[in-house]
């Protein structure tokens, strides 16, 4: 970081604006990966600002993609929806396919928070298209992921050849997040396909199984959330893993003001205690 800011101070003494516009792009992405939306999101609206004055259409479709990924996580949907629409409208004038994969997914993601999956699925069906096209594999497969869970929430069977699809591009491009992902739908599917207690019971063990060897702590929240999930489903305890996730969750979203973060609390307080 203190590269870029070095990067940074010398692009603007010496007046290079695209150079500052690469750095500021950089800097975000650090940001990102730290959560910390508030510089995150300053960094991308300093690049719009400076892509809008030099004409970098690709530049200004970048910053808005990013500004509106920051609104999405804060549960700025209406704000964010309007940026990617703005970003989509200029991928399509540039003919720029990829972007154009990475935003309807992106819109899509708005309308699956929403609940309205019918528009989630039209808009990941028009990213998987092109991600097939291009053969971006290390995109299509969480494109193909994103379908799958609206699926599992139509409770529509073909989310299962559909998430084996994620899952295996997952592990030839070796995106960590989506394997995790993937695995633990397929669970959830298996789970939710069943009539047999007892593998409902054994797909519960494996993923206690999983959460044991765990050490990233949104991913132990994350796990207890969906072990809760399912006991509640089968009308066994669920207070150990609930407590659990809550604690964790609410220490999330206290250091990263992600909207998810604060609709799993809630979600899991509407459980009934048994």
């Amino acid at each position: 970081m203190e590269y870029f800011k070095a990067d940074l101070a010398i692009c603007e003494e010496i007046g290079d604006k695209i150079g500052y516009s690469r750095t500021i792009g950089n800097m975000s992405l650090i940001y990102s990966e730290k959560y910390d939306l508030a510089n995150e999101l300053d960094c991308y609206e300093k690049k719009l600002s400076i892509c809008e004055e030099i004409g970098d259409m690709q530049g200004i479709a970048n910053a808005l993609g990013g500004i509106g990924l920051v609104q999405e996580w804060k549960g700025e949907h209406a704000t964010a929806m309007q940026n990617y629409q703005k970003n989509l409208q200029i991928f399509e004038e540039l003919g720029d396919k990829e972007g154009i994969s990475l935003t309807t997914s992106n819109i899509g993601n708005i309308y699956f928070a929403n609940k309205d999956y019918s528009k989630a699925i039209e808009y990941y069906d028009r990213a998987i298209k092109i991600g097939r096209e291009l053969r971006i594999n290390y995109y299509l497969c969480s494109y193909l992921y994103y379908k799958a869970n609206t699926l599992y929430k139509l409770k529509d069977p073909s989310a299962i050849a559909l998430n084996d699809e994620a899952a295996k591009l997952s592990k030839e491009v070796e995106r960590e997040e989506s394997i995790f992902k993937t695995k633990v739908l397929k669970y959830k599917l298996e789970f939710m396909f069943s009539d047999d207690i007892d593998d409902r019971k054994n797909i519960i063990e494996k993923l206690k199984e999983i959460l044991d060897k765990e050490e990233d702590k949104a991913t132990i929240a994350e796990l207890n959330y969906e072990i809760a999930l399912l006991l509640y489903e089968l009308k066994y305890d669920v207070n150990e893993y609930k407590d659990k996730a809550i604690t964790l969750f609410n220490e999330l979203y206290k250091d990263c003001k992600f909207i998810a973060y604060k609709n799993r609390v809630e979600e899991l307080n509407r459980l009934i205690a048994i």
